[in-house]
């Protein structure tokens, strides 16, 4: 053999391997392609989502399965309840679940695809895959605080607060909160039953074996009777109903206990301080020759404050006959000084009004009180007056006495019978001054003596007159009033006393939108006949003017409802 044919067969032998290898790499190449070629699109055998079987079908198939079997359940309304409390419904999709068919089908084999591990599962065969969801967080957090608004409930702690003088406990209440990232959880599942809400249990700090402790030990001791106060040779009697105002307990731990503000204390003893000798007294306003003038202050001795504080908490535990405490004495200026009172700008009469009543024994009486305790208020700019605040309840011990009131038909018993008519005469000078109204009620029905559309009405705790002094001059309001008989009507007077911020017009519509009154017929010793009148809107609009400008500033609106007063006719029993 020639070296030419034995470099041949050389090069030949080397070479075998090589084109055995392409061949073999072809082969599997070829075989591969025709593997994924014969598995097409389809989803292997024996794969079900969500109990929905989808093995063998083409992609699209499998996908239409889906939409008709599985995703119908993410628009039906699931079943949630919790702590005994929620029984309602989620719909998935509403609360932002959808199923994504497309995702589902492809992660679970569906779809051509060369990847090895889809040919392997496709031949081996599929097993239960997980559907995938397309979920809206948005939605889905709007959902989950939906349902927690329905389940949360605010921890009720132990506690013990005072009414009227007296210890009034709160019972504890242990609190709930949704576990909002575990209830996200169980609504991003393929919708299969009922759903129990998952939440923590906020028990109190301050439980009910804490409350009585702290009842038994001071709260009822410390209300069992007045406290005596000595300020050198003088005493100050002070009611439970006035120290308690400055008491409280607080939680500390798991422990409840008792508290003294005495700025607040040392504030509720001022009315009782008038009558010791050298006390502080507070500037005050009198009215002389038709203008405000200011009463001096005057510097006095009082409670020293840590004396006070020290030995308050201490006697007002102390049985009845044992509780009385010197309290030292501190030179104090009293907590309203002349220069407060001059710088209030308070110089003259801003607005008056005067208002007629009919005779009636509890109007004199209720009215003349309510004049009393209005009488000489002083209201700083910015602070919001309060009827409730300035008259207090109307009980029988303050000084008023039962009246009546018709409410639907029916003469119904008023302690406070009378104090609308104070209500809304001042009302509406300080209406007619320009002063923000903070609040109130409408007059139900409107009296011919009283200002259109500015009547109010008022009950103590429940419907209460406010009015904010929104300028840069505190405001003096005086009151007056002459009583009734049967021989003429009483009066009521409301004056104002400030500097004025604007002038202010008001312009009263015609009353509109009326409805006319029905007639019920009623029986009983306490039937009242009514005539009956028709029900109407009326708006008043103030016009605001800068003092001596005749260009309006701005305007505002107010619109009053009169409801129809039905007529009642009045049967036998």
């Amino acid at each position: 053999m020639s070296p030419g044919k034995r470099r041949a067969v050389a090069r030949h032998a080397r070479s075998l391997p090589v084109r055995l290898a392409i061949g073999v790499w072809i082969f599997v190449v070829a075989g591969y392609v025709t593997l994924c070629l014969l598995a097409g699109d389809k989803v292997p055998a024996g794969t079900s989502v969500a109990g929905v079987e989808i093995g063998g079908l083409h992609a699209t198939a499998a996908e239409s399965r889906l939409r008709e079997q599985l995703a119908p359940r993410f628009d039906r309304a699931v079943p949630v309840s919790g702590a005994g409390v929620v029984e309602t419904t989620v719909v998935p999709s509403k609360a932002g679940v959808d199923l994504d068919v497309a995702e589902t089908v492809r992660t679970a084999g569906g779809g051509r695809s060369f990847w090895p591990s889809r040919l392997w599962h496709y031949y081996v065969g599929g097993d239960h895959r997980p559907a995938r969801l397309q979920v809206s967080r948005t939605r889905l957090d709007a959902q989950v605080t939906a349902l927690a608004a329905l389940l949360d409930k605010k921890t009720v702690e132990g506690s013990i607060g005072f009414s009227a003088g007296k210890p009034v406990a709160v019972t504890p209440e242990a609190g709930r909160r949704l576990d909002r990232t575990a209830t996200a959880r169980l609504l991003t599942r393929v919708p299969a039953g009922a759903v129990r809400l998952p939440y923590r249990t906020l028990p109190p700090t301050v439980t009910a074996a804490a409350v009585a402790r702290a009842m038994s030990s001071f709260a009822t001791p410390a209300t069992s009777g007045p406290v005596q106060l000595v300020l050198g040779r003088h005493a100050v009697t002070a009611p439970a109903t006035l120290f308690t105002k400055a008491l409280a307990l607080r939680a500390q731990g798991r422990q409840l206990v008792p508290v003294l503000d005495v700025d607040t204390l040392l504030t509720a003893l001022e009315p009782l301080m008038t009558t010791v000798a050298g006390a502080p007294q507070s500037a005050s306003f009198t009215i002389s020759g038709g203008r405000p003038r200011v009463v001096p202050s005057k510097v006095g001795t009082t409670f020293d404050r840590d004396d006070l504080k020290q030995k308050f908490l201490d006697a007002v535990v102390r049985p009845v006959g044992q509780r009385r405490v010197a309290v030292k004495g501190v030179d104090a200026q009293p907590a309203f000084t002349t220069a407060d009172a001059r710088g209030l700008g308070i110089r003259r009469q801003v607005a008056t009004l005067t208002t007629g009543f009919g005779y009636a024994d509890y109007r004199n009486t209720n009215i003349a009180r309510g004049v009393e305790l209005l009488d000489g208020t002083v209201l700083k700019p910015g602070e919001t007056f309060s009827f409730d605040h300035a008259i207090g309840p109307p009980t029988k011990d303050r000084g008023f006495t039962p009246g009546y009131e018709l409410v639907r038909g029916v003469f119904t018993a008023d302690s406070g019978a009378g104090l609308s008519q104070l209500a809304t005469t001042l009302y509406a000078a300080a209406y007619r001054l320009g002063l923000k109204d903070a609040g109130h009620t409408n007059g139900a029905v409107h009296n011919d003596r009283l200002p259109l559309g500015l009547e109010v009405g008022v009950d103590y705790g429940k419907r209460d007159l406010r009015f904010t002094d929104d300028t840069r001059y505190g405001l003096l309001v005086t009151a007056a009033m002459t009583p009734s008989s049967p021989a003429g009507d009483g009066s009521l007077t409301v004056t104002l006393w400030s500097t004025k911020a604007w002038d202010v017009t008001t312009q009263v519509g015609r009353p509109y939108a009326t409805v006319q009154p029905k007639v019920r017929h009623r029986k009983g010793a306490d039937c009242s006949a009514v005539v009956g009148s028709a029900g109407y809107s009326v708006d008043v609009v103030r016009v605001f003017r800068k003092p001596g400008s005749s260009t309006v500033d701005h305007r505002d609106k107010t619109t009053t409802l009169y409801p129809p007063q039905n007529a009642v006719i009045c049967s036998a029993p």
